[in-house]
Formats: structure tokens, sequence, C-alpha cells
């Protein structure tokens, strides 16, 4: 019973620490995106696309397998100390080389040379976030720390954006708001590391045990890298900042709906390590399973209301200007089905079962399919080619991950019974459908959220009616608290 509520608690709070990361920037996304225009949010994109590749060399992949080994030894301080104060020297090490691989790119590079005064500002993201350690506070559950923290400091980036970014010119100023919002919260917790760590003196030699393993989770980190950015990068060569601009609209919708739902699932990743170090293999099969039912009920109709709604929705948030990016935010929105599964087919499945080495295999095979799709349909059919090429390469991911665990699988597929979610959601579909003559001539606020309201009202109602597990848990929780008030 208290495992069951601290992990309601810990998908709350993370919950709220992805709605704030997600929210906020959107906030100021819909604000910047009619100030700066196409190009001023494309050079932002294009600036951090780079970025990625650095970043990601800085974290070397080690969020997944340091949250992983310090889950396992986090109920003893000494070791855990240990373990995290190995893990965290060879981050340490690798940021200092990142900078320097940075810095002597962006100097060789014309292309980003003329964007020198912008990485030098959104460069220093590379240093905060790696340094905070996240995957310990993770690996311990500790997500009101990250949570709130964070919420307090995306309040006051958007306040900073309202007050500062004018101009079309103040692209750098609003780089370096970014900055600021996601990199204080990260030397938060370095002061409060005490509380958790003893940092005893680490030898060099100790290291060598952690290369082998995060080598293998920095190759997988670093192919998901190259997927999800090359397309971004090869628009700015090949098309310019006005496509990157309204790709990047296109992307940034579809962070909002996948994060949602990884920030409930992902939680479950250190309980998840826990019951596979243990042998608990029924417990590990039941959270894969709510995990799984979660997406079902929050990501499917999400997905669906976003690709239905996709021209009101870019209207509302971005403006007239970037009304060409619906096809490839339609084709995103499939890509955020697929994704769900392969986060838990690889995050939840086969990494807690040490099995990284399938993961990786399979984001290497992605890769190359990524970039030779992107490489032929960029030049072709631009923002709606890069999204065709994601979700290809998601749809080869799923079964390429799937292979590696056919029993969870068939577990899974077994227990969930679908066609409950499916019948929810064509009776939701065909609900808007027949709305849409009379909302077609309504304001488009007001139209979406009359389509919000019957959309899901519908999904909801229709899995209540069918005795979806979930959802019934969810309103049994609800009528007893109003019972308490």
């Amino acid at each position: 019973m208290e495992s069951s509520k601290s992990i309601r608690q810990n998908m709350l709070m993370n919950m709220a620490l992805t709605v704030s990361n997600l929210l906020f920037p959107l906030i100021t996304y819909s604000y910047v995106a009619r100030i700066l225009l196409s190009q001023g949010t494309g050079r932002i994109a294009f600036v951090q696309s780079v970025l990625t590749y650095f970043s990601y060399l800085a974290s070397l992949g080690i969020g997944g397998y340091a949250t992983r080994e310090c889950a396992r030894v986090r109920h003893d301080r000494y070791q855990l100390s240990v373990v995290a104060g190995e893990i965290w020297k060879i981050q340490r090490i690798a940021t200092a080389l990142s900078c320097a691989a940075l810095a002597i790119t962006v100097l060789a590079v014309p292309r980003f040379r003329r964007e020198g005064l912008l990485f030098a500002v959104m460069g220093l993201s590379i240093p905060l976030q790696t340094l905070g350690i996240p995957w310990l506070y993770q690996s311990l559950e500790k997500y009101s720390h990250l949570a709130l923290r964070s919420i307090a400091c995306k309040m006051l980036g958007v306040v900073l954006t309202f007050l500062f970014v004018k101009t079309k010119e103040d692209v750098a100023l609003y780089g370096a708001i970014t900055v600021f919002t996601s990199g204080v919260p990260s030397l938060l917790n370095l002061f409060l590391l005490p509380r958790y760590l003893d940092f005893p003196s680490i030898p060099i030699r100790a290291l060598k045990k952690h290369l082998r393993p995060i080598w293998i989770f920095f190759l997988s980190t670093l192919m998901i890298s190259l997927c999800s950015q090359f397309d971004t990068v090869m628009l700015g060569f090949l098309k310019g900042d006005d496509q990157v601009g309204l790709y990047h609209a296109a992307l940034k919708m579809k962070g909002v709906v996948l994060s949602l739902s990884v920030a409930v699932t992902s939680v479950l990743i250190p309980r998840i390590s826990q019951y596979v170090a243990g042998g608990e293999h029924r417990a590990f099969r039941q959270l894969l399973l709510s995990s799984l039912r979660v997406s079902c009920v929050l990501l499917l109709p999400l997905s669906v209301f976003v690709a239905i709604f996709a021209r009101d929705l870019l209207l509302v948030v971005c403006g007239e200007g970037f009304l060409d990016a619906v096809p490839a935010l339609v084709l995103l929105m499939l890509c955020c089905l697929v994704l769900s599964l392969t986060n838990l087919l690889g995050n939840q499945i086969l990494i807690p079962k040490g099995m990284e080495k399938r993961f990786t295999a399979a984001v290497t095979l992605g890769m190359g399919i990524n970039i030779l799709l992107n490489l032929l349909w960029i030049p072709r059919f631009s923002v709606g080619g890069a999204a065709f090429a994601t979700l290809i390469t998601e749809l080869f991911h799923l079964y390429w991950l799937g292979m590696g665990c056919k029993r969870e699988v068939r577990y899974l597929w077994r227990k969930l019974r679908a066609n409950i979610y499916l019948t929810a959601l064509a009776a939701a579909v065909l609900m808007v459908f027949l709305l849409q003559r009379a909302t077609g001539e309504m304001p488009v606020i007001l139209r979406l959220a009359v389509g919000a309201g019957s959309f899901f009202g519908c999904y909801f109602l229709v899995l209540l009616w069918r005795k979806e597990p979930l959802t019934k848990q969810l309103k049994a929780s609800l009528l007893s608290r109003l019972g308490k008030w």
C-alpha cells in the first residue's frame, strides 16, 4: 500500500515537473514566435539542435545507467556515495571535453561562426545541466525536489521573457533566458548533494568498471540524438531558418504530448530496476502493465486530438505564419504513439534487465535509416519529409525492440484488452466529426474548447462504461477524496 502511494505521489510530482518544463516554454514560445518570427525561432532551434550533440557528449548517456545503478544501492548511503561519486567524476571529465570540442567546432565551421554569440550564450546550458546530476534525485525518487525548483524558475523565465524580449533582434536575449531557467535548478541540485552523499575520495582506476556499460549507453544516446536532431540540422543547411522554424513549431507540440506520458511512466524506472535486481518478476510485469495503461489513457487520446485539431492549435500557439507545419504535426502525432511503445520496450524492459546492447543496436540501425530517409525526402518534401522519416524510423525501433522482449510483449498484449481503448477512441473521433458543422464558424479558442470537452469527455465516459482498470481507480480515488470533503 505504501509503495503504491509513493509511486502515485512520484507520478504526480514528475508530471508537475514535466508540465512546467513544457507549459511555461510553450507560453513563452507562443509569445516569441510572434516577436522573433519563424526566422528568429529557426535560429534558436538550429543552435539548440547543434548543442544537443555536445550535450549528449557531456552526459555520455549516463542518465539511464546511473539511475539504474544508484537505485540498486540507494538504501546504503556509503555504497550510494561511492557509486554516484564515481559516475559523477566521469561526467565532469566528459563535460570539460565536450565544452572544449564545442568551442573548436564553432570556430572552425563558418555556418556556426555566424551564430557565435548564440552558441556562447546557449552553450552554457551544457555544464549547467550535466553537472546538476538529476539522475541521483531520480534514483532516490526525490521528484518533489526537482519539481518545485524547476517550476519556480520556469515561472520566473516567463516573466523575464515578457519583460525583455520586445523586438526580433532579441534572439540572443531569449536564448540567455532559456539557459537561466534550466540552469538555476541544476545549480541548486549541487547545494543539496551533502544531504545524500558523503563525497569519498575516488581514484581514477575505480572508474574503469563503469566505462564499458557507459559506453554502450552512450552509443545508444548518441544515435538517438543524431536521429532526433539530424532532420532539424539538415533543414537548416538545405532549406533555411524559415523551414527550421516551422518544423520546430511541430516538434514543440510533439514534445508536449509525448512528455506528459513519459513524465508519468519514467518514475517507474527506479522501482522497476529494484524489482528486476530482486527477482520480483510478478511485480515487474504489473508495473509494466500499469505503464502501458497510462499511455493508453493519456497519450493515445491526446495524440489523436492534436492531429485532428492541428491547424487550430498552430493558429493559437504560433500564429498564421506557421500553418505550413500542419502535415508535419499530424505525422509527429503518429510518432508519439509509436514512441510511447518504444519507451516502454527500451527504457522500462530492456535497460532494467541489462539488455542495453539490444537497445543500442536498435537505435544504431535506426540512425542509418533516419539519415538516409532525410537525405532523400527533405530536399523534396521539406518539413513533411523530415516528419515522415522520423515516423518510419520509430516504426523500425518498435519492431527491433519488440523482438528482444517477446515474452513481455505477449504478456502485455494478453492483459491489456486493447479493444476497450480503440472503442473509446472511435466514439470520441465520431463525436468530434458530428460536431464539426456546428463549431465550424466559432472563434478558434471556443472551437478548441468545445472540441476538447466533447472528445475527452466521450473518451473517458466510454472507458468508464467498459470498466477500464486505471480509469476505475481514478474514479474511486476522486470519489473518496470528495467524500472526505
